[in-house]
């Protein structure tokens, strides 16, 4: 099974604990889902301050007073998780960066990819929740502790530092971040390896017109791992 990676539109103002995951999808928009990656528009929601460490005793919230579990000591909770690096930041806040980075995408996307990217926020614009989540804890996994944030880190601060004018270049970070090749024509990509699918009655993205350069049989299996989750390389 593949490891998912999830973005929502949520009200809530940090990450649920295990025992809030059924308050926080009632105020929360639609779930966004994408397999080994954080797709490339996803990204160009955040900055590098959007990075937060989800602690390794996270859900120890969950443990009440009165309750069995309060018998587990700290090596029980420490062997079953580790902290990892999450993405949170305001609606507003992305949907900005969003269209401040449309310029340095446009050439590189093609028109009917940019007209995905505006889709994109414009569907971002049309959430009602406050603030944007993505959840990633599948993701981590799949390397060394640590290894996602850096990652996450040098693939944000190239977006922050990039301007229109020198358009966009795939480097390493974002390759591997959103499972990309770095000599990948972004103009024959599938939506969803741009930006993952949404869950729900309603299919999107739509199927686009170009094909993408590989085969079907191909983008069926994982490529071959290397490294982990930077199975890409």
């Amino acid at each position: 099974m593949a490891n998912r990676v999830y973005l929502c539109c949520t009200d809530f103002q940090d990450f649920p604990t295990e025992s809030q995951f059924d308050d926080f999808f009632k105020v929360s928009g639609t779930e966004y889902e994408a397999n080994w990656a954080i797709p490339l528009f996803w990204l160009c929601l955040f900055s590098s301050a959007d990075i937060r460490i989800l602690p390794a005793n996270h859900n120890r919230s969950d443990v009440d007073s009165g309750h069995e579990e309060d018998e587990l000591d700290d090596d029980e909770f420490d062997d079953e998780s580790r902290a990892y690096a999450y993405l949170f930041c305001s609606r507003s806040d992305g949907i900005e960066r969003l269209k401040r980075r449309a310029g340095m995408l446009k050439k590189t996307l093609g028109d009917e990819r940019y007209a995905l990217y505006c889709e994109w926020t414009a569907r971002m614009e049309t959430e009602t929740f406050h603030n944007i989540l993505v959840r990633t804890e599948e993701l981590d996994v799949m390397g060394a502790e640590g290894e996602l944030e850096g990652q996450l880190r040098e693939a944000l601060e190239y977006l922050e530092s990039s301007h229109e004018q020198e358009g966009f270049r795939m480097i390493g970070a974002i390759s591997n971040i959103a499972g990309l090749q770095e000599d990948m024509n972004l103009a024959r990509c599938e939506g969803f390896a741009l930006v993952g699918s949404a869950n729900g009655p309603q299919r999107w993205p739509p199927s686009l017109t170009t094909k993408p350069s590989i085969s079907s049989s191909q983008s069926s299996l994982p490529p071959q791992k290397k490294s982990k989750w930077l199975f890409w390389k």
